[in-house]
């Protein structure tokens, strides 16, 4: 279902994605995303506090932002679930690579740089309610 949020977000290039911890704590990390559907996507390392939290509150909170991570524009809550499986990560990986084309290869290659291994991606799938 389209829904004026789900469109905002998935126009912006990046997206603030604030997550919140078990105790409350809140996190705050520019991604990019793509969608598919109804849902958008992104990528994290299955170990990050972003994957921790996620699991602790699936509650999220987006926001449009530039580059550098400055919010463009207002939030919007959503609800945020792990996808583990090979399949979802590589469905992933796949729909980031079409939305940003040979950037997303560069970005990858820091990430195994950076020991972020591709076997300890996980997918995030996004759902704005309606």
């Amino acid at each position: 279902m389209r829904t004026p949020e789900l469109d905002r977000m998935s126009a912006a290039r990046n997206v603030l994605l604030t997550t919140s911890s078990a105790d409350g704590t809140s996190s705050t990390t520019a991604e990019w995303v793509a969608r598919e559907g109804d849902h958008l996507y992104l990528i994290v390392d299955d170990a990050s506090e972003t994957a921790r939290n996620i699991k602790a509150n699936p509650d999220v909170e987006l926001a449009p932002c530039d580059r550098s991570g400055k919010a463009q524009g207002g939030t919007t809550q959503a609800q945020a679930e792990l996808v583990v499986d090979q399949a979802g990560v590589s469905r992933t990986r796949d729909l980031l690579r079409r939305r940003y084309g040979l950037v997303w290869p560069m970005l990858d290659i820091v990430l195994r740089v950076t020991r972020q291994r591709p076997e300890h991606y996980a997918a995030v799938r996004l759902t704005i309610p309606t």
